[in-house]
């Protein structure tokens, strides 16, 4: 009984430790800097694909639409490392092309939009995001994870996007590197972009698919984010997505008070 109960009160002590020590890395790794908050306007341009396909695996039917997206994303990071963000985005969707109907719906013109928010912790050698992404369609969590000496090289991992409609990512590996005036982002994974998506039944029927993309799944993709610093509180960013299914966007990133953050 006596071995039971001082297994029990060790369980308390390690705990306290653990907890200390996360402590003491969080104020290891906090960025120094003073609060900032960062707005970040972007527009691009898109293509999607979604193929249906028969019972013996061939494609039946083919959609291709057009897409100008657009975007707003506001970020606060305060002193301690608490980051707080929200994002809106939408778009205007045009069907350029439906290979399979007699009720052809080319040329219809859509729109959706969406947003996002997230919280997290930013630090100078650990970063991590937790939110929530909402399109018509789904409600879809978000999750990125930063790691290495984030004011020069650092590795990424992240799950679905703030922003769907312009960064379609599902999941993605990447990593950053930082100069003085830029910063280049390479990543590699998997998108799954929005569109809305018409299936002929007894009569044409719209239904927002918020993995509409080609062949009816995720599609490998990879993609490059550029950043120049054009002042102490200005960037310019472009973005593109190499897939069968590519995009896109540039953008200007605005810095309300703390360091040049690239």
């Amino acid at each position: 009984m006596a071995a039971v109960r001082s297994k029990s009160r060790t369980w308390p002590r390690r705990l306290l430790v653990l907890g200390a020590t996360l402590g003491c890395l969080c104020c290891a790794t906090l960025p120094r800097q003073t609060a900032t908050t960062t707005v970040e306007v972007s527009g691009g341009y898109a293509r999607a694909v979604h193929n249906s396909f028969g019972c013996n695996g061939n494609v039946i039917g083919t959609q291709i639409d057009n897409q100008q997206t657009g975007g707003l994303v506001v970020v606060h990071e305060r002193e301690n490392g608490l980051a707080v963000g929200g994002a809106v985005n939408g778009m205007r969707e045009i069907v350029k092309e439906v290979r399979q109907y007699d009720a052809n719906p080319t040329g219809r013109v859509d729109w959706m939009g969406g947003g996002g928010v997230f919280a997290g912790f930013h630090g100078r050698w650990i970063a991590w995001d937790l939110g929530a992404t909402y399109t018509p369609a789904a409600y879809l969590p978000y999750a990125s994870v930063r790691g290495g000496d984030l004011s020069r090289f650092w590795g990424e991992l992240r799950a679905f996007s703030l922003q769907p409609m312009v960064d379609p990512r599902m999941f993605s590996v990447g990593a950053g590197f930082r100069g003085e005036m830029f910063s280049v982002r390479p990543w590699l994974g998997f998108i799954a972009r929005p569109m809305h998506l018409y299936r002929w039944l007894n009569n044409q029927h719209l239904e927002d698919d918020v993995l509409a993309t080609v062949n009816n799944g995720p599609d490998f993709a990879g993609g490059l984010e550029a950043t120049l610093a054009v002042s102490e509180e200005a960037d310019v960013f472009f973005h593109v997505i190499g897939a069968e299914a590519p995009s896109g966007h540039v953008g200007l990133r605005l810095r309300l008070g703390g360091d040049s953050g690239l």
